[in-house]
């Protein structure tokens, strides 16, 4: 999975951010990304700053997409597509 995401966004992974869940704090994956030089940074779930900047983010990726699809005269079909064409940027 790795590689297949570094191909197509065409740079190397090196931080990688994660709830503070179990399955992403035992050995083996931070082995892993030792291994491939990768930055663990663990979030912390539920506190008021994380859900202020999720909730900002998704504003803003609401209001790209609405702003993509009616300047482009394109059905809300599209919308998924747009919303991964913006998330990238």
């Amino acid at each position: 999975m790795k590689t297949l995401i570094e191909k197509q966004i065409g740079k190397k992974i090196k931080r990688l951010r994660t709830n503070n869940r179990l399955e992403f704090c035992g050995g083996e994956f931070n082995e892993f990304c030792k291994v491939e030089s990768i930055m663990s940074h663990y979030k912390i779930v539920n506190t008021t700053k994380q859900k202020g900047i999720a909730e900002s983010m998704n504003r803003t990726l609401l209001e790209r997409t609405r702003c993509l699809l009616s300047n482009a005269s394109l059905g809300k079909q599209f919308w998924a597509e747009i919303v991964n064409i913006t998330w990238l940027k």
